[in-house]
């Protein structure tokens, strides 16, 4: 655990916010030193919670580079501010258009600077969350409310209205599962959307109740007039989430139900992820995942669903999911969810997937550089996961999962600027 918080830790400057920390962070020229959402989904939490100031400027970073964010959202017709998949000094989009597939060696396209919308959003999350764990309000006055805004203008602006069903739908997009191509309707992409621009109408309420002048020149500076606010709050009432209600089973994206089931069992003692063994077409058409897409919804915004929709979710979604070669960035933050769920044997297998994924090069490509967003969920996974740590209004709860073998657990976190030191003991 150690270990992968020096490698957060090394990545980052007390002082600067002209950069962020990169998907390898300082250790290696993988991804060429872009930022994806890992460091927004993955890594910020921990600097929230530990080091809220350097936080502040990983977020302040995000904020410089609004005007490529806007520039991005008007080139492809909408409102707002649309963020980069990849990321650099500049903001501008860095996704390559094609590139060879590092381990099936077939030229793909690569189509998530194009359609992987999801983190903008996750952006706009980081920001809530920091706001909401620091208290810090000065920020949200001058920076927050400008990015929670600009980019809840994007998902009104980008969303369908769909008159036969009365709703709103995004059309066209890669979820978090990059399987899986130009789908509609991702849950995870439809209900970040909705969460955002929520979180830029509270964003707007509280700073018209606090600052109105401010209020007033931020609408002015972004134009955001009353039609577009109507718009917003019909988007946010309206938006098409995949779910059934009875079940409270979320479908992926409209249609994933209808796949091919995936036959595991067919590939077992494999050395390479399932795209890689069945080419990109194929993996499309089957119900094979290759990284959390509705868990990680579940696991981000955990206090929206209750357990009876965490339950149903996983028992569908984890056993079709590559745990071992899909993706380094959800082994250790499944392990949040098993340990709600009380499956603390999967829980610490896969935290120490997570754990030791370069420590002993389990996926043979550290030579390109630790997996920084790896190295964050290891720290969630232990705060949040075997600690079960909870922030709400009235203050914090702990409810630990022991692996065999664990006897205490402490760490310290700040909480609205107070620091709290929790030390938990299996006696």
């Amino acid at each position: 655990i150690r270990y992968n918080i020096y490698q957060l830790r090394i990545s980052t400057s007390w002082h600067d916010t002209r950069y962020s920390i990169a998907a390898k962070g300082l250790t290696g020229f993988g991804y060429h030193g872009h930022i994806f959402h890992d460091t927004e989904i993955f890594m910020l939490p921990y600097f929230t919670y530990v080091h809220p100031n350097i936080a502040r400027n990983l977020l302040l970073y995000r904020y410089h580079l609004l005007p490529a964010a806007r520039a991005k959202a008007e080139h492809n017709g909408f409102k707002g501010a649309q963020y980069p998949w990849e990321s650099t000094l500049d903001g501008v989009e860095a996704t390559p258009e094609s590139m060879i597939h590092p381990e099936s060696g077939e030229i793909i396209a690569v189509l998530n600077g194009q359609i992987e919308l999801h983190i903008t959003a996750s952006i706009a999350y980081a920001v809530g969350e920091y706001w909401r764990v620091t208290g810090d309000d000065a920020f949200m006055q001058d920076y927050g409310a400008e990015m929670l805004l600009s980019t809840a203008m994007f998902w009104a602006s980008r969303a369908e209205y769909h008159p036969e069903r009365n709703d709103y739908e995004i059309s066209n997009v890669v979820g978090p599962d990059e399987w899986h191509e130009h789908v509609n309707n991702n849950a995870y992409t439809n209900y970040m959307a909705r969460w955002n621009i929520r979180a830029g109408l509270h964003a707007l309420h509280w700073l018209r109740t606090t600052h109105p002048e401010k209020a007033e020149e931020l609408t002015h500076h972004i134009g955001l007039s009353d039609s577009d606010l109507d718009l917003m709050r019909d988007v946010a009432e309206r938006m098409r989430i995949p779910q059934d209600k009875n079940t409270g089973l979320i479908e992926q994206f409209d249609g994933f139900f209808k796949l091919a089931p995936f036959n595991q069992e067919k590939y077992k003692g494999r050395k390479a992820s399932y795209q890689a063994i069945l080419g990109m077409k194929p993996v499309q058409e089957q119900q094979g995942i290759k990284q959390a897409d509705v868990l990680q919804l579940l696991t981000i915004l955990n206090q929206d669903f209750d357990l009876k929709t965490k339950r149903v979710n996983w028992d569908y979604y984890y056993p079709i999911t590559d745990h071992e070669f899909g993706s380094s960035l959800t082994p250790a933050l499944h392990a949040i969810l098993a340990c709600e769920l009380g499956h603390i044997d999967t829980a610490y297998k896969l935290f120490l997937t997570g754990a030791l994924v370069d420590l002993e090069d389990l996926r043979g490509n550290a030579d390109k550089g630790i997996h920084a967003a790896c190295a964050g969920a290891v720290w969630q996974a232990t705060v949040f996961g075997f600690a079960g740590l909870r922030f709400t209004d009235e203050g914090h709860t702990t409810s630990p999962s022991w692996p065999d073998g664990w006897t205490r657990l402490a760490f310290t976190c700040f909480h609205r600027g107070k620091p709290i030191s929790i030390d938990l003991r299996r006696s």
